[in-house]
């Protein structure tokens, strides 16, 4: 193998290694791995470009696997952007949302995550928690003062809920007012 082949090829390994570290929680390792990428740019920036096929990087990786460890190190300590986005459009928080875990979740939205923005599909972090049922984060994002009804190409939270079966959720939804027209769609 040619030599600037060979290096493409470690680099390309520490990238994904980079990656797994955000996946499995490991911030020490991130941070070495990390330190071992930076090329003179500085370890926020270096961190901040590190991305995957889809354009995910730690930041969305960590929240997909709920971890928050990871999570503070990449907002507090490399002040990364909360609200960054994927080839999808989603955000970190869409990540954790969809994946039921909460507390990274409600950690994002500590940081400053905006809970309105929604991916290329229109979903929110609404519509996720409706979906798969996460009453607890559902009722912290209707009292954050997230729109009941936002639509999205799949429909409201109410029709994600109903759709999912999701009957808890469903209840929660129509107590915070949410439109049962919109259920017309089903």
């Amino acid at each position: 193998m040619a030599p600037d082949a060979s290096a493409a090829l470690a680099v390309r390994q520490k990238v994904q290694n980079f990656l797994n570290a955000a996946c499995t929680g490991n911030p020490d390792l991130l941070k070495m791995i990390a330190a071992q990428l930076d090329d003179g740019k500085g370890l926020a920036k270096t961190v901040a470009d590190i991305k995957d096929a889809n354009k995910r990087g730690a930041i969305h990786f960590a929240a997909r696997e709920g971890k928050t460890e990871v999570c503070k190190f990449l907002l507090e300590e490399l002040k990364l952007d909360v609200d960054t986005r994927d080839e999808d459009g989603e955000t970190p928080l869409l990540h954790a949302a969809r994946q039921g875990h909460t507390l990274t979740a409600k950690y994002l939205l500590e940081c400053g995550a905006n809970p309105t923005i929604p991916s290329d599909l229109g979903a929110t972090a609404l519509n996720h928690s409706a979906g798969i049922g996460n009453i607890e984060l559902l009722k912290h994002l209707l009292a954050k003062g997230v729109e009941v009804d936002s639509q999205s190409d799949a429909g409201t939270p109410l029709v994600w809920a109903a759709g999912h079966g999701q009957h808890d959720a469903v209840k929660v939804l129509l107590e915070d007012n949410a439109n049962v027209c919109s259920l017309s769609m089903l």
